[in-house]
């Protein structure tokens, strides 16, 4: 599975069971800004992500609302600069 460009989705296969959607967003140009991209790809990537819906995106727009509502669980990645480098923050 490939990365994509922003807004377009990376499917690995249907599957049963909730839907899970992970949207990883920034600005892969300015460096610490598109973490969040750059997780989004490496995860399109793993097969451990099989069944996820993994999307790439320059930043959240109205128009993900709605594929946003289907899911049962969603995963917001981003840059945060008040959170140490290297660190993970779950909110």
């Amino acid at each position: 599975m490939a990365s994509v460009p922003a807004g377009d989705a990376t499917r690995s296969g249907g599957s049963a069971g909730p839907h899970v959607l992970i949207i990883g967003f920034g600005n892969t140009l300015r460096r610490d800004d598109g973490v969040g991209a750059v997780a989004a790809e490496r995860m399109a990537a793993d097969p451990r992500f099989s069944g996820v819906d993994v999307r790439v995106a320059y930043q959240l727009l109205p128009e993900m609302a709605a594929d946003i509502a289907e899911c049962s669980l969603v995963v917001f990645v981003d840059a945060d600069q008040r959170v140490l480098p290297g660190a993970v923050e779950v909110r």
